[in-house]
């Protein structure tokens, strides 16, 4: 990583956290409204929408149901 991005400091990917992303789309619901909650916190976000309205599972559900889960 330090050869290959800007971030030069090793030191600095000690307090990185790194997401995994599930390669059959689906998203963590919990996770995404934690970041939703620390992004209003810090007044990036005024609103928080209610993700249970934003976020439409059925495209990626239907997939997971035919071709099976992440492996």
């Amino acid at each position: 990583m330090i050869k290959y991005t800007p971030g030069k400091d090793p030191a600095l990917y000690d307090e990185m956290v790194f997401i995994k992303v599930r390669m059959s789309g689906e998203m963590n619901l919990e996770t995404t409204q934690d970041d939703l909650d620390w992004f209003r916190a810090r007044g990036a976000v005024r609103e928080a929408p209610d993700l249970t309205n934003v976020v439409d599972s059925r495209f990626v559900d239907y997939a997971v149901q035919r071709l099976g889960p992440d492996r």
